[in-house]
């Protein structure tokens, strides 16, 4: 009995460990902060991070992150092209501005446990940044492309905005492409645009699926 036990433990840490999990956590000194998921699909935002009810649309929701506290992605499926962002909703540059956040609202966007096994990381600050996030992962991650491609453990966005060039797994202001500025949102603030000299921006890994990645909210943008 004490055999089939162990071995019953086995397979269920074994399955437990082969979906990607995302963790949301507000590390700051705040005692709460609001946080805003959206679904690049028609899929609903129910049930993700212990979210409630969808809001103005079903792939949209949002919760409190109280301090210190993890929030899990509780989703086993594929999650593809996932948006969070902090304190407000994810928004062009002007809305954001004409919203109370006059430097703009930046996200955290992922997309994991895909059928074919690659999955993608990146904070966008491509129409500004309001929130500084952090992302650390488990294991098995990657960042850049060819002779760049290097082993990836965590970033950071900062602040000001003109700051996150060559920032690994960031997007800076405007670079829609990374290296490049290719239909680029409307254009709101003063900062000169300067993009990245490497494909660094999105982290990347294939062929395995498993382990965790901590999205960490730090506080307000300063």
């Amino acid at each position: 009995m004490k055999k089939l036990l162990s071995i019953l433990f086995v397979l269920i840490s074994f399955f437990s460990q082969a979906q990607t999990d995302i963790i949301i956590k507000n590390s700051s000194n705040e005692d709460s902060v609001k946080v805003y998921v959206t679904l690049q699909s028609d899929e609903n935002v129910v049930g993700l991070f212990g979210i409630k009810k969808s809001s103005s649309a079903n792939c949209k929701g949002n919760f409190w992150a109280k301090k210190n506290v993890e929030y899990h992605l509780n989703r086993t499926t594929q999650v593809a092209g996932a948006i969070v962002s902090f304190r407000g909703d994810n928004q062009n540059c002007k809305s954001a501005i004409n919203n109370g956040f006059p430097t703009g609202v930046n996200n955290f966007e992922f997309t994991v446990n895909t059928e074919n096994k690659f999955e993608t990381l990146d904070i966008s600050c491509v129409d500004g940044v309001n929130s500084i996030i952090k992302y650390s992962v488990s294991d098995g991650w990657n960042v850049g492309l060819g002779d760049y491609l290097k082993t990836f453990k965590s970033t950071q966005n900062k602040y000001p905005l003109s700051e996150n060039c060559n920032v690994e797994g960031v997007f800076p202001y405007q670079c829609t492409d990374c290296i490049d500025v290719i239909n680029p949102p409307s254009k709101c603030f003063g900062d000169a645009v300067k993009c990245t000299s490497n494909r660094i921006c999105q982290v990347n890994r294939y062929d395995k699926i498993g382990g965790h990645v901590l999205v960490e909210y730090l506080g307000g943008a300063k």
